[in-house]
């Protein structure tokens, strides 16, 4: 009886040690096929990368100035006026220095009301000045204040400091500093950058 129950155990035992190996053995083949050189989970590149460096440089070839007109008057139009006509004396001058209409630009314009501040008329006796009422005020518009910015480049940079001097003459309210610098800058980059991939072959 005893022996009948032993010879059952190891038959069971080894069937499940049968099943065991079975499971760990496909788990071998499943991870070998996944894995087919060491550092198979990394991903592969193929990639080189370069550097190189590239330099261009270049001289300034045109100035930008700002000019800036102001005009005041009592009503809108007169305002308008005002402006248009010192516009034109600016054009005027730019055109006898050789600027071209399409280097001149108007940056800003605004025309706004005007307002100060008055104060209402207080009447009191000298008899009696403790009681005199305390002085109001109030801002009230005077008419209109007209604003106007050009901004122009400049092709002949040596004629900078005469094309100022001109435009000077009149009644401007502002002239900015000349800015130098280069017309055509990706020009200069893209010099710079195929020197660059050059440099890096």
């Amino acid at each position: 009886m005893f022996g009948n129950y032993t010879k059952h155990v190891v038959i069971v035992g080894s069937v499940l040690l049968g099943v065991l190996a079975l499971f760990f053995l496909a788990k071998t083949v499943n991870v070998i096929k996944e894995n087919k050189f060491i550092g198979g989970g990394t991903t592969a590149t193929n990639t080189i990368t370069v550097s190189g460096k590239g330099e261009a440089y270049a001289i300034p070839d045109v100035a930008r100035i700002s000019i800036t007109l102001r005009s005041e008057a009592k009503t809108f139009s007169e305002t308008q006026s005002k402006i248009t006509a010192k516009e034109k004396q600016v054009l005027d001058i730019l055109a006898a220095q050789g600027i071209d209409k399409k280097d001149i630009k108007t940056d800003s314009y605004n025309i706004a009301p005007k307002y100060e501040w008055q104060n209402e008329k207080v009447v009191c006796t000298m008899q009696y000045p403790s009681v005199c009422p305390p002085a109001n005020g109030k801002n009230v518009q005077v008419g209109f204040e007209g604003i106007e910015t050009l901004a122009v480049k400049i092709r002949k940079t040596d004629t900078v400091g005469a094309l100022v001097d001109a435009v000077s003459k009149i009644e401007v309210s502002e002239i900015g500093q000349p800015q130098y610098t280069i017309d055509d800058e990706d020009k200069v980059k893209a010099e710079a950058r195929d020197e660059a991939i050059a440099d890096a072959k």
